[in-house]
């Protein structure tokens, strides 16, 4: 669930790396025995920075993850950060458009996360709680709108919303058609079925024109679909070999 090949790879490998906690949070440069104050810089009562305090305890990762979930249904009171992603991960998605929020929500607001704790730390940008929830809503709603082309609308957390309550009615279609066999070659199409203990099937062979050369029906008798399917087939064959068709 951590790599989806719709959001951008830095945001999945950030995911990837906190789980494994091999990012540079303040408390993992304390191990390598490098001098370094911990203090959680998106707290207003700054604690210390470890990656399930900044991706989950703290006071921003806190409130960011309270109302990006709260619409799902998704608790975060007393869980861990990897609690969370599993919360998301486990919901049963109805359709495929939710399948995709709920799968990169929590990885976009991870990255947020992250990247709202690197500005702020190391380039004195202020927290914007509002402009974060944007910023999720936009990567998210993007992925909806690359994988769907009538998708319409702004890409507002009101979207998502809306998006998540609506009854979404999704029918993908398949566009299914005979291809004609190479010129001197026929093709044949055969099928059985099975109803109520009695069993039966045909076929029809077509030339390279499209052109019906023979068609047939198979009783089989008593037995299963697989029986009379794999009769019918014999049947077309046996009777493309008796006639010297290819």
């Amino acid at each position: 669930m951590t790599w989806q090949k719709h959001l951008p790879f830095k945001m999945c490998f950030i995911v990837w790396r906190a789980l494994r906690d091999k990012i540079p949070t303040d408390a993992r440069i304390s191990q390598m025995n490098i001098a370094n104050p911990s203090r959680c810089i998106c707290c207003k009562n700054p604690d210390t920075e470890n990656v399930n305090h900044l991706f989950n305890a703290g006071d921003y990762a806190f409130q960011l993850w309270k109302h990006i979930g709260g619409p799902f249904g998704i608790n975060v009171e007393q869980s861990f950060y990897r609690q969370i992603l599993i919360n998301w991960w486990k919901i049963k998605a109805p359709n495929p458009v939710i399948n995709i929020l709920v799968k990169c929500i929590p990885i976009a607001t991870s990255w947020e996360i992250w990247r709202t704790r690197c500005a702020a730390k190391y380039g004195n940008e202020p927290i914007n709680f509002n402009n974060s929830v944007c910023l999720i809503s936009f990567s998210v709603l993007q992925v909806i709108k690359n994988q769907f082309n009538n998708f319409q609308g702004n890409h507002s957390w009101n979207k998502v919303i809306y998006l998540n309550s609506c009854n979404i009615n999704f029918k993908k279609t398949f566009t299914v058609s005979w291809l004609k066999p190479p010129v001197n070659f026929v093709k044949l199409n055969s099928d059985g079925s099975c109803k109520e203990g009695r069993c039966g099937g045909g076929g029809v062979i077509r030339n390279h024109q499209g052109h019906l050369v023979h068609a047939y029906t198979v009783k089989a008798g008593a037995g299963t679909n697989n029986l009379a399917e794999a009769l019918a087939l014999l049947h077309g064959i046996r009777w493309c070999i008796a006639v010297e068709h290819k």
